[in-house]
């Protein structure tokens, strides 16, 4: 047995911060929660792209404008699943209760419950254009059954229902998250 632990050399890289100490700002646990609950699982400095600029209006402490795209993918669900509890036009399927917990859950469905109707209720959330996600759109018809609604959320012009989905526009979601301002309050003075 050899004085190395190895049978090559390598090469550390060490990854090293230097802070200064009047610029720290110590953050209850009760702050920041989006934050919290949207960070990297790995890596010690790595990229945080759905922190979107709630990690730079807390660092340098100004207001995050309060928009749909300012909220991490998994608040946009969230989002869309309370909208579904309250939508503001009647031909909207009304969301009962879920049946489980939002996103990650399920392949091609982010929100799955039941409609105040008692059929299921499968709904996606993308930011994306109705025109980019055909395939998100394909999966999310596998759910379609006569007692089923789907629901897909995208960045299109008008709500509209084709082909036995219902299409609404994130943008009418943030309409109505801005009329709410209790709600939209709660949304952002924890990010």
């Amino acid at each position: 047995m050899g004085s190395h632990l190895f049978s090559y050399e390598r090469t550390a890289r060490l990854k090293t911060l230097q802070i200064d100490r009047k610029s720290v700002r110590i953050i209850a646990p009760s702050e920041a929660m989006s934050l919290r609950a949207a960070r990297p699982r790995q890596g010690t400095i790595t990229r945080w792209p759905s922190a979107n600029g709630a990690l730079k209006s807390l660092v340098e402490r100004v207001p995050l404008e309060k928009s749909y795209g300012n909220l991490d993918p998994s608040q946009q669900e969230m989002v869309c699943s309370e909208y579904l509890r309250n939508p503001d036009f009647t031909e909207c399927p009304v969301l009962e209760h879920l049946l489980m917990p939002i996103g990650r859950t399920l392949k091609a469905v982010d929100i799955f419950g039941y409609a105040t109707d008692k059929k299921m209720l499968f709904a996606q959330v993308t930011f994306s254009e109705k025109e980019r996600a055909a395939k998100k759109i394909e999966a999310l018809k596998w759910y379609d059954t006569p007692n089923s609604h789907l629901v897909f959320f995208c960045n299109c012009q008008e709500i509209k229902f084709d082909d036995n989905i219902l299409y609404i526009p994130w943008r009418r979601v943030e309409r109505w998250m801005k009329k709410n301002g209790a709600y939209l309050q709660k949304l952002f003075e924890n990010k």
